[in-house]
């Protein structure tokens, strides 16, 4: 059963008959969401806002722009993904009673920072059930400091105040998939194969220069591709050995596009990854691709995680709570040592389907659908290519995009205007990163899924 069906806009579970124990889990449970400014956190708050009767939501959000938390947090909620909540919170004051900001700060020494971090932070310790920690640094390439010290540094501030939390019953802590990459096959498991212990990786950022930790990153990263899978395997590694006794479990969504239904279709707030590269090749600026079309795509529209996330949640506190009633021989010390040795007790989920995956070259042919013209959806598939031989890649690029912009600059100098489009060109070369993503599925070839499907079975 697909994730979606778990929980509809109306707030009903999709199975007659059966008690909704997922809904009264959230019912007037008081939240705590870190990277609700982002793309995935926009539709996880907007998702609790209008289906889930919580009765708080504490978002922390980083000062940024010179705009504090709560304006931020005034500007987010203006967005177009969030008008079914307001029609729903008709009044300002209403809405601001359910979701409040709390002001935090990855690089100091404490999480929060304004002037009233005594009094919020009371609040979270006593008020705080449940906790999804969303908050990422998600550029690939980001500076090895910025990634460790957001992805794992950020991280274990959160979960230290975790620790602190007298009602705390679920964390949900949102990796990746691709988290370990370099692998053939990935289970739902912690796995220990850092070429850099996160602990070690995180007193270097501190006593590097940032040139140093450049000249020093190759070292760090070893077989992952980049700093984002880097940083996202140390933080899962650091949560298996230090907040391993939390009601805490990982999640690790594939390549997360635009909505499917909910709450627009079709939103999203970025041009990141495979929305960007559609939209560059119906624009008619790439012609050419390298990857192989035949491998899967891994996607997933947002809501379906989202989804996904919230009902992970649910199965998190019910493990946490099985476990705690359970009376077995074997003492406490010894579990936690073995979990570190296997990585099995620790709750993840790979989210992906097994079956009806789209292909990249099925996905690119999928975009002619939002033509509205027959002649535009009959030319589409002549207008790119997708090939996997580099050499013929190199060539059909330097055909179909660098010789047509270098002419169009010529028109340009003719006219006495400033060149353009070769730039632009070579910009968009370096922000299509799908061949990133076809290296993973290389590298990739076969997800393990336990945990989370058994949970939507259910």
């Amino acid at each position: 059963m697909a994730s979606d069906t778990l929980l509809h806009k109306n707030g009903e579970y999709s199975q007659p008959g059966e008690v909704n124990h997922i809904l009264s889990m959230y019912k007037d449970a008081t939240i705590l969401i870190t990277g609700g400014t982002g793309f995935l956190g926009k539709i996880l708050l907007e998702k609790v806002l209008r289906c889930l009767e919580v009765r708080k939501i504490f978002l922390l959000i980083r000062r940024k722009d010179d705009l504090s938390a709560q304006e931020r947090l005034v500007k987010l909620l203006q967005d177009a993904v969030f008008e079914n909540v307001r029609s729903i919170y008709p009044s300002e004051v209403q809405l601001f009673a359910k979701v409040e900001a709390v002001q935090m700060d990855l690089d100091g020494e404490t999480l929060l920072c304004d002037a009233d971090s005594a009094t919020d932070e009371q609040r979270l310790l006593q008020e705080t059930e449940i906790i999804f920690n969303v908050l990422a640094s998600v550029k690939f390439n980001e500076t090895i400091r910025n990634a460790l010290s957001t992805n794992v540094g950020g991280t274990r501030k959160v979960l230290q105040l975790a620790q602190r939390m007298t009602r705390l019953r679920s964390v949900v802590h949102v990796s990746t998939l691709y988290s370990n990459c370099n692998r053939v096959e990935i289970e739902e498991k912690i796995y220990d194969d850092l070429p850099l212990r996160q602990e070690v990786a995180l007193q270097l950022i501190t006593t590097l220069t940032e040139q140093e930790m450049e000249r020093f990153q190759h070292c760090c990263l070893g077989p992952m591709p980049n700093t984002y899978t880097f940083s996202k395997k140390c933080a899962e590694v650091m949560i298996r050995d230090e907040f391993a006794e939390l009601p805490i479990g990982i999640f690790r969504p594939p390549i997360v596009i635009s909505t499917y239904r909910e709450p627009l279709p079709g939103w999203t707030d970025n041009l990141n990854g495979p929305t960007g590269l559609c939209m560059w090749t119906v624009k008619g600026l790439i012609h050419t691709i390298w990857g192989d079309a035949s491998k899967r795509a891994n996607l997933v529209p947002v809501d379906y995680c989202v989804n996904a996330i919230i009902v992970a949640a649910y199965d998190i506190m019910m493990r946490h709570r099985d476990d705690s009633q359970q009376e077995c021989g074997i003492s406490t010390t010894l579990v936690q040592k073995d979990s570190r040795n296997s990585g099995d007790i620790l709750p993840t989920y790979n989210y992906m389907y097994q079956e009806h995956s789209l292909t990249w070259g099925r996905y690119m042919a999928m975009a002619s659908l939002g033509f509205e013209s027959r002649i535009h959806q009959m030319v589409w598939k002549y207008t790119y290519c997708i090939t996997a031989y580099r050499p013929l890649f190199r060539l059909m690029s330097f055909c179909l995009h660098s010789i047509p912009a270098r002419l169009l600059d010529l028109v340009r100098r003719i006219r006495r205007k400033k060149p353009l489009f070769h730039f632009m060109q070579r910009l968009l070369q370096k922000l299509i990163w799908v061949w990133i993503c076809l290296r993973f599925t290389r590298m990739t070839s076969k997800f393990v899924l336990r945990n989370l499907f058994a949970i939507l079975i259910a």
